[in-house]
Order: C-alpha cells, then sequence, then structure tokens
C-alpha cells in the first residue's frame, strides 16, 4: 500500500505513483522515504495539494514535484518535474499549489 502512495527507489520522492481511482480524495502521514525523509501528504481529486516532507539526516532532497507546486525554498536544481534541496538535519519544507 505505502508504494502506491510514495516511491522513492528511483532516486527521488514520487507522490501517488499507482494510486487506486477509489481513493481519489486522502491524506499520509509519516511514511519514510530513502534519504531519511519523512513525509506528509494530501490530495484531493487525485491530484496533491499540500506535502511535507522533514529531513532527518540533512541530505539533499530530490522530489519529483506535480505542477503547481511550490516552496518558499528555492530548488537548488530543476531537471524536468524532479526537484533538488540542500537540507539539514529537522528541516521541514512545505509544498502547495
Amino acid at each position: 500500500v505505502c508504494e502506491m502512495l510514495m516511491q522513492s527507489q528511483a532516486g527521488y520522492i514520487e507522490l501517488l505513483p499507482t494510486l487506486p481511482e477509489e481513493w481519489k480524495d486522502g491524506a499520509f502521514e509519516g511514511l519514510v522515504a530513502r534519504g531519511a525523509f519523512v513525509v506528509d501528504c494530501e490530495w484531493k481529486d487525485g491530484v496533491v495539494t499540500r506535502l511535507a516532507v522533514t529531513s532527518e539526516q540533512g541530505e539533499r532532497l530530490y522530489v519529483k514535484l506535480p505542477a503547481g507546486m511550490k516552496s518558499c525554498k528555492t530548488p537548488i536544481s530543476v531537471n524536468g518535474e524532479i526537484f533538488a534541496f540542500d537540507t539539514v538535519a529537522g528541516e521541514r519544507l512545505v509544498f502547495e499549489p
């Protein structure tokens, strides 16, 4: 079930990669992605409406962001839909439309 909500094995966090149609609205908290990132996510009609990522170890965060999502922190690089952010341990990044 967790793999339907979030995946991180490709080197970046991807949200709702195989979300069932029956789960068009929902949320999760506390899923842990590779690199020691704790992820919380909310969605409506199958589209992410809020994302929060807490860095446990201060690693570089790579995340595939849905169109229109923004953060108060500027990414260090963007490769298509994948954004990279330098983080420090304990930092929480919030993304919203």
